[in-house]
C-alpha cells in the first residue's frame, strides 16, 4: 500500500502487556476504513501497511512513540467538582468527559475533587496488531463516500465525467464546502469538480395541513 491509497482493512488490536484486546473490526458491520498518508491510522501501522498489498495479512508490534504516544504525568490533572456541577456532569471514574474542547476520563473522585487524565487511553502502551488489508478501493464516488461517512456526513454520492454530485440538505452545504469540496479533488484526482443536489424539506401531508389549521384560527381569536 502507498500514500493516497483508500484501503480497507481488518484487525484485532491487542495491548502487549495484558493481551486485552481493545480493538477488533470483526464486531463491526463492515471493515475499517482509512486513506493511506492522512493520519487516520497510527504511524506504526501505516509503516507496516506500506509493505503488505491486498490480502495479505500479518501481526506486528507498535511501540508507544509509533503508536498513541508516551504517556505524561503532567496531564493528569485534579479539578473541582463545582466545575463538573456547571456544567451539569456528574464525574463518575471510568467515564469520559469534554474538558476545554479535550476529552479526559474520570480516574476518581474524592472530596469534592475529580481526578481526570488527559493522556490517550492508550499512550504509554506496547501494542500488537493483527492485520489484513481487505480491499483497495478504486471507484471515485464510492471512495468520496467512504471518506465522507467517516467524518459522519449523511450524505450521498455519485459520480460521472469528472463530476461528483453530492446529495445533501442546504443546512449542510457551505459546512461539507469547507470540510470536503477541495479535500476530495486533492485525495481523488478523478473529481475535477464538486456539485450539490440539494434535498428539499419535507412538505406537510394534506392531513397535517388540516389538523394545523384549526390550531392557526384558535390562536387568531385569542
Amino acid at each position: 500500500m502507498k500514500n493516497g491509497d483508500f484501503i480497507e482493512i481488518s484487525y484485532v488490536g491487542k495491548i502487549a502487556l495484558t493481551d486485552e484486546v481493545f480493538d477488533d473490526t470483526s464486531k463491526s458491520k463492515s471493515p475499517a476504513f482509512a486513506v493511506m498518508g492522512q493520519k487516520m491510522l497510527p504511524v506504526g501501522v501505516e509503516k507496516q501497511l506500506e509493505l503488505m498489498e491486498v490480502g495479505d495479512e500479518r501481526e506486528f508490534p507498535v511501540s508507544p512513540d509509533e503508536g498513541f504516544g508516551k504517556r505524561f504525568p503532567q496531564l493528569v490533572r485534579i479539578i473541582p467538582m463545582r466545575d463538573f456541577i456547571k456544567q451539569n456532569i456528574n464525574p463518575v471514574p471510568g467515564i469520559f468527559v469534554t474538558i476545554d474542547g479535550r476529552q479526559a476520563k474520570v480516574q476518581s473522585v474524592s472530596a469534592g475533587r475529580v481526578r481526570v487524565d488527559f493522556n490517550h487511553p492508550l499512550a504509554g502502551r506496547e501494542l500488537i496488531y493483527m492485520m489484513k488489508v481487505v480491499r483497495k478501493l478504486t471507484e471515485p464516488a464510492e471512495m468520496a463516500q467512504k471518506f465522507i461517512d467517516h467524518f459522519g456526513f449523511p450524505v450521498r454520492c455519485s459520480f460521472a465525467d469528472g463530476k461528483l454530485t453530492v446529495k445533501l440538505t442546504e443546512q449542510m452545504k457551505n459546512l461539507f464546502e469547507k470540510m470536503f469540496s477541495e479535500k476530495l479533488k486533492h485525495l481523488i484526482p478523478e473529481i475535477k469538480e464538486v456539485v450539490f443536489d440539494l434535498e428539499k424539506g419535507e412538505k406537510k401531508t394534506d392531513e397535517e395541513k388540516h389538523d394545523a389549521a384549526p390550531a392557526e384560527t384558535e390562536n387568531k381569536n385569542a
